[in-house]
């Protein structure tokens, strides 16, 4: 992206002047067609080329930015005042944050930064704070996707809006619940991290297991206050205090099984070991 960052509409660059030499453009073509000419003939060969979709380097704000500068360069060397201001615009205002559709991206390194449940792998989604593409009059540019459209926000799947900690974010009836756990320690191609989508039925935040779990004029064992810390540190923290919960769960409900009878509120203890893939049995507690 070197060239283009902090482009005003001014002058020119290397990069925007090889952008225009991509193919010539009739520039006497009415703004919409003329936008779509340098988008498909212009920008988005010299993109496939020289340019690779990544979260950091080269995000969809920094190609979002490439359009529009390419845009105002022409509209500054046209001279034609008809020519409407190209700008950025985010995908979305619904949620906090978004996930995507899977489709191929810019370079095709990225694969998507949500890992499945059932592999492990990505399969092609992203979550971002946002989707930012360039607009031209009633149309959108796309260079992180490779495409143009008239519905900015037909590349997003979801919107978010309910985050727990700073490292879950939670979607109730898609159908049923789904937990996105951040993990700031495994990396995905284009990423720095990614999210781990999982089934969430059968967990409850910190704050509402602590309330269904207590009973009055009782004290919580030491290993249950345990599994307590471990549910909240993975709003904290997220996949990388994962294991640490399944653990802490697995010590309290094995040392403690009389407890965690006492404490299986609305099947709370065993929608939780269910969560967590604890079989309860193994650990030889019958919970009924």
């Amino acid at each position: 992206m070197s060239g283009l960052t902090g482009y005003q509409g001014s002058g020119a660059t290397p990069v925007l002047i090889a952008i225009l030499a991509q193919h010539p453009l009739d520039t006497t073509l009415p703004s919409s067609t003329l936008a779509k000419n340098l988008f498909d003939n212009n920008v988005l060969p010299y993109a496939k080329t020289h340019w690779a979709y990544h979260g950091v380097t080269c995000n969809c704000q920094n190609l979002a930015e490439a359009m529009v500068a390419s845009w105002a360069y022409l509209k500054t060397a046209t001279g034609r005042g008809d020519m409407p201001q190209a700008s950025q615009e985010v995908c979305s205002t619904q949620g906090k944050s978004v996930i995507t559709i899977n489709r191929p991206v810019l370079g095709g390194i990225a694969k998507g930064n949500i890992r499945l449940q059932t592999t492990g792998q990505p399969d092609g989604r992203c979550l971002f704070g946002n989707h930012t593409v360039c607009q031209i009059g009633s149309e959108f540019f796309d260079l992180t996707y490779m495409r143009r459209t008239n519905d900015k926000a037909d590349c997003i799947l979801r919107d978010l809006k309910t985050k727990i900690g700073d490292a879950i974010w939670v979607v109730e009836n898609a159908p049923g619940r789904l937990l996105y756990v951040r993990d700031p320690q495994t990396t995905t191609a284009g990423f720095g991290d990614c999210y781990h989508e999982l089934n969430g039925r059968g967990w409850l935040t910190a704050q509402d297991w602590k309330s269904k779990t207590s009973r009055m004029g009782h004290t919580r064992s030491r290993d249950m206050e345990s599994m307590d810390a471990a549910l909240k540190a993975l709003e904290a923290r997220g996949w990388v205090a994962f294991l640490a919960l399944k653990t802490a769960f697995s010590t309290w409900v094995k040392h403690n099984p009389d407890e965690a009878k006492t404490r299986d509120v609305d099947h709370c203890v065993r929608d939780m070991a269910s969560f967590l893939g604890i079989n309860l049995m193994q650990l030889g507690v019958k919970i009924i």
